[in-house]
């Protein structure tokens, strides 16, 4: 039996989508937030990730980016308002809402059945550099609540250490470490022949050579960077 997370506020019509799933014998796990399915995604495996109406456009992307790390066998469908003719990066489906229950099940199963579509990181492990122990455990959580794996110091002493045992696909420094200290950690990476891209949080430009910058004005803000980063990394492969 196909396990189908369905992702959505309430909806009317998203509810009778759902309905209509279980009918045809598919198992429908409901989710009213992205935070909350991301959870799930964790906890168990699904067959496909039905992202339905309410979901912010920015919510919707990470919760897709986070579905390729953690079930990255799962189809992602989307559901979109009639007006919402935004394209929908590694979907394998994007409906109207108003195409009907009927066809929107249809095309479902249809999906079920095609290759998956081939994610461009379906994995990532992170160095993140934090000034403070309490804003590396809040750090790490946020982003290994997105898939990642994710390793935290907050010394150059840890830093060496751990790059020097690790590969990390990128290095995430916080906003609150210092400018000299930032020359430090350059140094340390280099020192640990550690070339990975480098995104600096609560930046409007980078203080570090080739880093990225990103001002973090909001929750959004500083995963998509990463997620886009990532995708960059991939793509020069």
């Amino acid at each position: 039996m196909k396990r189908i997370l369905s992702v959505g506020r309430i909806h009317k019509i998203f509810e009778a989508v759902n309905e209509a799933l279980r009918e045809a014998g598919f198992t429908v796990v409901r989710s009213r937030s992205a935070t909350y399915a991301k959870w799930l995604l964790r906890k168990d495996q699904h067959d496909m990730v039905l992202i339905g109406p309410g979901i912010l456009t920015q919510e919707r992307a990470l919760l897709i980016d986070c579905a390729t790390r953690t079930c990255p066998n799962a189809r992602i469908a989307v559901l979109n308002m009639q007006h919402d003719s935004n394209p929908v990066p590694l979907a394998d489906a994007a409906l109207s809402i108003d195409a009907g229950t009927g066809t929107i099940v249809h095309a479902l199963r249809l999906a079920l059945q095609q290759p998956k579509k081939l994610a461009p990181n379906l994995s990532a492990k992170l160095l993140c550099v934090c000034a403070t122990q309490s804003a590396a455990v809040l750090r790490r959580k946020a982003l290994e609540e997105e898939g990642y794996e994710v390793a935290s110091v907050t010394t150059l002493q840890e830093l060496e250490a751990t790059c020097r045992s690790n590969v990390f696909d990128l290095v995430v420094i916080g906003p609150a470490v210092g400018p000299r200290m930032k020359l430090s950690i350059s140094d340390v990476l280099r020192k640990c022949r550690c070339y990975s891209p480098m995104l600096e949080l609560g930046r409007t430009s980078p203080e570090i050579a080739n880093a990225r910058a990103v001002t973090e004005t909001n929750h959004y803000e500083w995963l998509l960077a990463i997620a886009q980063l990532l995708s960059e990394k991939v793509e020069q492969r």
